[in-house]
């Protein structure tokens, strides 16, 4: 991984609307969060995530679809 960059995941424009169910987002949200791919920091009463790091780089295998995920 890249050094932190400490940066919102809001772009300089400010935060993007997104059209998907809010519990979705939050779901996907915790899930980055406990694979340590964001940080979530105190903003009043909410929280928000913050990428740190420039860039992540992610290699998902599209090969065999037979291998049991559990045991590869």
């Amino acid at each position: 991984m890249t050094e932190p960059a400490n940066d919102s995941i809001n772009p300089p424009d400010g935060p993007v609307a997104v059209c998907r169910h809010p519990p979705d987002v939050l779901a996907n949200v915790r899930e980055l969060k406990e694979y340590a791919l964001i940080e979530l920091e105190q903003d009043g009463r909410a929280k928000r995530p913050l990428v740190p790091y420039d860039s992540i780089d992610v290699d998902i295998p599209l090969g065999d679809r037979s291998v049991d995920p559990a045991h590869a």
